[in-house]
């Protein structure tokens, strides 16, 4: 343990510490979600002028591993007001959640991109809510898609991919001015979730998810990402990140953590069987669950937008009790 985290802290001031946080660019308690507007304040070209980054660059400068007292009380005082926030919003839409998780590096000029803004938007044509991690790739075509959903016409994502894909990587000084004419072009946009974190915060927030769940813990933001989607999580492909969510969905669903058991849908044959074996483990581990079949029946494989939705439609949330 760090000299830091095991100095003696006088209690009797912590009182004191929640009226006199320290001067901070983000509110340490706030009843809404954040918005793509809020976060991009201050745009002139660079990510680095943006709220967003601010906040970021505050944060890696004063206690991404190790913040002072009253960091730390403001940040966590920040993530549970965004709990209470998302919980409202979730209350307020009365809709079955879906997350799309997979690789922040596949830009958006590549097939998976293109493949999982179709899927999104299918899903929001369904009546479904859907989630992503609100980050760029996989997770900015998913809101993408689901942003796009508000028209019945499929042409509308390959529109948007044709103003998107010349500025692939969020990088480039054009990128957030190619998802804003998307936005001003194709919208207003169906709503979306997303639910990014400070501690990757070097990558930008998308603009597609419309109320963003942003927290400072990156470890409470992927397990509320993935508690909520009772809905089903489908995995594009992705790396070690994407992994790690696989497993800690598995966790949920092996134990009946939650309420309910939703289906893992991983979203491309070559990668997940083949590439990486994924899915096999994963079905394999899945039998030895205490809910056994149930689980396994909802761990499939899908190649194509529309084949994963009719695993969804076939194989609802399993209610545990």
């Amino acid at each position: 343990m760090s000299p830091r985290a095991s100095a003696k802290f006088n209690y009797d001031d912590l009182s004191k510490l929640l009226l006199e946080l320290p001067d901070l660019p983000y509110q340490p308690l706030r009843r809404e979600l954040y918005s793509p507007s809020e976060l991009l304040d201050g745009y002139d070209g660079a990510l680095a002028s943006t709220c967003d980054y601010r906040i970021y660059r505050h944060f890696s400068h004063n206690g991404r591993f190790e913040p002072t007292l009253g960091e730390a009380l403001a940040q966590r005082l920040h993530d549970w007001s965004i709990d209470e926030a998302l919980r409202a919003f979730i209350a307020s839409r009365q809709k079955c959640i879906v997350a799309i998780m997979g690789g922040h590096s596949k830009t958006r000029d590549t097939v998976e991109y293109a493949s999982v803004a179709r899927l999104a938007w299918l899903l929001g044509r369904s009546g479904r809510l859907v989630a992503s991690g609100g980050g760029p790739g996989i997770m900015e075509a998913a809101n993408l898609g689901a942003f796009l959903s508000a028209s019945d016409d499929p042409k509308c994502v390959e529109e948007a991919l044709s103003i998107l894909t010349p500025y692939p990587d969020y990088r480039e000084s054009a990128y957030f001015d190619a998802a804003r004419r998307v936005r001003e072009q194709l919208g207003p946009g169906a709503s979306s979730l997303a639910v990014p974190t400070w501690f990757y915060g070097h990558e930008p927030t998308n603009l597609f998810g419309t109320h963003i769940a942003k927290y400072f813990s990156n470890g409470i933001r992927e397990d509320t990402l993935l508690a909520i989607a009772w809905g089903g999580v489908i995995y594009a492909p992705g790396k070690a990140g994407t992994w790690q969510e696989i497993f800690m969905d598995l966790a949920q669903n092996y134990y009946g953590t939650y309420p309910m058991l939703s289906p893992m849908i991983f979203f491309g044959r070559d990668h997940y069987e083949a590439e990486t074996a994924l899915y096999p483990i994963v079905a394999k581990l899945a039998a030895h669950s205490p809910y056994g079949e149930k689980v396994v029946e909802r761990i499939r494989v899908a190649d194509d937008p529309e084949e994963a939705l009719r695993i969804l439609d076939a194989t609802p949330p399993h209610p545990i009790g």
